[in-house]
């Protein structure tokens, strides 16, 4: 398929070009333009680093290291020619090499790409409202590399194999990058050919029965552990929503800053928010119940817990005067 104008009821094609004839270089202008406006072209993505080489003996570089909406890594591996040389082979050995990679590691990562860049932003903060999530989903993490592949265009054998990976468990896709000469300007046609734009709904809602069986499997290695609040049994979540209730009706504070001074953002990042402020895709997040301050504002306590800020909640309740003891499953 070509570009065409529409000129007096007749369509002209549009001279197709390549980007070396036009002195377009890969990493100085394509990717550079890639990494500024990367919601426009792989909207799910956001660019935490340029030029990732944060390996020991290996002078490789990741093109562009990103992070996704499923709290994934995202390879993406760009190639200005038009055979990709074994470009999929080449994003599959980064995947390998970054699959490992913990959450802190990529939130570190990115802080260095957000101060190079002068942005004065907390990366995990950053990162958690991106992929909206929560600190005690850490361990969801990373738990399967993307990889995007970008070129002016793919040989047979580069789209067999990808064919063939994604068949066999992994997610790569492939968009082709086509620039074409119209009045003196560079137009670049930007099109995804693998997985085909039609099948991507029903491959994503295979995807997601696929890792709802996994976690089905996983079930029996979740943290059950229980803590006792005045002579009865709670889980993490329920006893966060015990403990601050408690507090809140004993200690009556005026509005949800009285509780924020208090409990501060170092316990849970979104411990307690005014319900007007949590949107309807965030409200499972938090507990059914609200609570009602003096000032009639309705506030809600987060239902996210890991082991880890549970204990902080305790340890503050606990400098409280508040007596907690942990119950741990048979």
């Amino acid at each position: 398929m070509g570009l065409f104008t529409l000129e007096e009821k007749e369509f002209r094609a549009v001279s197709k070009t390549t980007f070396v004839r036009e002195s377009i270089l890969e990493r100085r202008d394509i990717q550079s333009a890639l990494a500024r406006n990367i919601s426009h072209f792989v909207p799910d993505c956001m660019v935490i680093q340029e030029e990732f080489n944060n390996w020991e003996d290996s002078q490789r570089r990741i093109d562009l290291l990103c992070i996704d909406k499923n709290f994934n890594l995202v390879v993406i591996e760009l190639k200005r020619d038009e055979h990709g040389a074994h470009m999929e082979l080449q994003a599959v050995r980064y995947a390998a090499m970054v699959s490992q990679m913990t959450f802190h590691e990529a939130a570190e990562c990115y802080q260095k790409y957000l101060d190079k860049e002068g942005v004065e932003k907390n990366s995990e903060n950053e990162i958690f409202n991106f992929c909206e999530r929560e600190e005690s989903e850490i361990a969801d993490f990373n738990t399967q590399v993307r990889i995007v592949l970008i070129s002016a265009d793919f040989s047979k054998e580069i789209t067999n194999t990808v064919l063939w990976l994604n068949n066999n468990g992994l997610s790569i896709s492939c968009f082709r990058l086509s620039p074409y000469l119209h009045l003196d300007k560079l137009l670049v046609n930007f099109e995804q050919i693998i997985p085909l734009p039609e099948a991507k709904d029903f491959l994503v809602r295979q995807k997601r029965k696929e890792i709802e069986a996994l976690k089905a499997n996983e079930k029996s290695e979740k943290d059950y552990s229980k803590f006792v609040f005045k002579g009865a049994a709670y889980n993490k979540r329920n006893l966060a929503f015990e403990l601050m209730s408690d507090w809140i009706a004993e200690n009556e504070p005026e509005n949800i800053n009285s509780v924020v001074s208090i409990f501060g953002k170092d316990i849970h990042r979104s411990l307690i928010k005014s319900e007007s402020d949590v949107s309807q895709s965030r409200r499972k997040r938090f507990h059914e119940a609200s609570i009602e301050l003096i000032s009639g504002e309705t506030v809600l306590i987060t239902n996210q817990w890991s082991i880890g800020s549970i204990q902080r909640l305790i340890t503050t309740f606990e400098n409280l005067g508040y007596k907690i003891t942990a119950q741990r499953p048979e």
